[in-house]
């Protein structure tokens, strides 16, 4: 999976988002190398699960066209026999970002390839019957990618009517149909629905590891509805992407896990990761649900200009783990950060230029994308034998300091402990950056004890801090107790 970063938006309605791609190959921005052991890619799916996510609030509505609603969507038969039901078509294209108008089928929870329609419920809600007559594109009329990766839905047989209406049925073309139209009447207050068989017929070469919408969605579109000789075009779309679950090992949600995060360093250059030192790695805490949210619809250009749970597609993994093949997760660094304080090492911190006249700053969100993996290898550049049960984060070590031990006496100045402060970028800092800040009040060398001295170095003015806590022991010459720190204890040797 790779990773792009992201600041804490405004509290908008519908906020900028904010991230810049850390990983990248020529081919798409933010994916990384195709090799090597990373976060898990997505796996089979549990018999107990339903083949139908529909988002946090399923969208049941249907669009009315001068007292004609039309409820366009797809039907699934599961693995259990029973017939789940996508969102409706929206009468928008992508209803103001939240895409309620989108789904998504875990082809592990269809009964079969064939398992698989497209349903159009009209109902006349006036109390006279109309005359009405509409076309529909079907998805290999909507198709627009020629590429074997792309979802290929067939019609598998000839359209079924439901119900008391008046309406005749035809297809463009009996052999490969890629338009259904209709035409007839409905009576005042009745209902008729038109059920059209499908195959999913190139599950195997089936690419569902990418989001967009570049060739990677089905759909069906009302193509034009006319309604007593009065014609619109256009006016709804369902559309569905299918997917499998993310898993873990053990078959559980990859984001209900519990290990500890796992920290890396990123390598600019190679675009690789290397596992931090243990004692860093023994700060890190456990994962957590209530840490993540899940994006199941990438919403294309929309995803990179608009932030918050604007999309129905947005949930807190704390509500439901599951994710799914081709989406997007974002993880709040907000424990990481709290569990590597005083060590000098943080998460990333990045200048987004020309947002807001933004600076370097200490980033609050990483997020992930399910597809492509990470190459993680441990300090001696060989691939690490890192579970595919735990997120990994990268870190960054922006101060380096050390203990250090005196007599009674001997003078102290903050830049005997310090080796170096640095900017994400490696330039170098001192001391007297505006940046830069040191607590070295506690030092008093003309009395045994063990004194905390604290660097802060801050990336934005006014923004969070990245600190680093060591501890200068002083001691007596004549015998007496050995002087012991309140907190973490030095590993300096006294002088000889």
């Amino acid at each position: 999976m790779s990773i792009r970063t992201w600041r804490r938006p405004k509290p908008d309605a519908l906020r900028r988002r904010h991230y810049r791609p850390l990983l990248a190959l020529a081919l798409a921005a933010g994916l990384v190398l195709p090799t090597g052991l990373a976060a898990p890619l997505a796996s089979a799916q549990t018999p107990a699960t339903a083949a139908v996510y529909n988002g946090t609030s399923p969208h049941t509505a249907a669009p009315d066209y001068l007292g004609i609603t039309r409820a366009l969507r797809f039907q699934v038969t599961n693995r259990s026999g029973d017939v789940e039901e996508t969102n409706n078509a929206s009468g928008e294209q992508w209803s103001a970002h939240r895409m309620d108008n989108a789904a998504l089928i875990d082809v592990d929870q269809m009964a079969s390839p064939s398992a698989l329609s497209a349903a159009l419920t009209l109902t006349n809600t006036t109390d006279s019957a109309v005359t009405s007559s509409a076309s529909y594109l079907l998805p290999e009329g909507r198709r627009t990618s020629q590429d074997a990766s792309a979802p290929r839905l067939a019609v598998s047989g000839p359209a079924r009517l439901d119900g008391a209406a008046n309406l005749t049925l035809s297809y463009d073309n009996d052999q490969a149909p890629k338009l259904l139209r209709l035409t007839g009447t409905l009576g005042a207050g009745s209902s008729a629905t038109v059920t059209v068989p499908l195959t999913l017929t190139n599950l195997d070469t089936l690419d569902m590891s990418l989001g967009g919408f570049s060739g990677t969605y089905a759909s069906i579109q009302e193509n034009d509805i006319t309604v007593s000789s009065q014609r619109q075009t256009r006016l709804a779309t369902a559309w569905v992407r299918f997917v499998t679950c993310v898993k873990a090992s053990n078959g559980q949600d990859y984001l209900a896990g519990t290990q500890p995060y796992l920290g890396t360093v990123l390598d600019k250059k190679t675009r690789t990761y290397t596992t931090v030192p243990a004692q860093v790695q023994a700060l890190m805490p456990a994962m957590s649900a209530s840490d993540f949210v899940t994006e199941m619809v990438n919403r294309g250009d929309s995803s990179a200009n608009y932030q918050g749970v604007v999309s129905n597609f947005m949930s807190s993994a704390a509500q439901d783990t599951a994710l799914y093949s081709g989406s997007l997760y974002y993880l709040d660094l907000t424990r990481i950060k709290a569990a590597l304080a005083g060590s000098g090492w943080s998460v990333n911190n990045l200048t987004h230029a020309g947002y807001h006249n933004d600076t370097d700053q200490v980033s609050d969100v990483y997020a992930y994308q399910t597809w492509g993996r990470a190459v993680i290898t441990d300090s001696d550049g060989q691939a690490s034998q890192v579970s595919t049960d735990r997120q990994y984060v990268e870190l960054y070590q922006d101060i380096e300091a050390h203990d250090l031990s005196l007599w009674v006496g001997d003078s102290y100045s903050p830049q005997d402990t310090l080796t170096w402060i640095r900017t994400y970028d490696g330039q170098g800092l001192a001391l007297d950056d505006p940046r830069v800040s040191y607590d070295t009040s506690a030092v008093d060398t003309s009395a045994a004890g063990v004194y905390p001295v604290t660097y802060t170095y801050q990336p934005r003015p006014g923004g969070e801090t990245v600190t680093r806590t060591i501890h200068v022991t002083v001691r007596d010459r004549a015998p007496g107790p050995t002087p012991t720190a309140s907190s973490a204890p030095s590993t300096a040797s006294p002088p000889a």
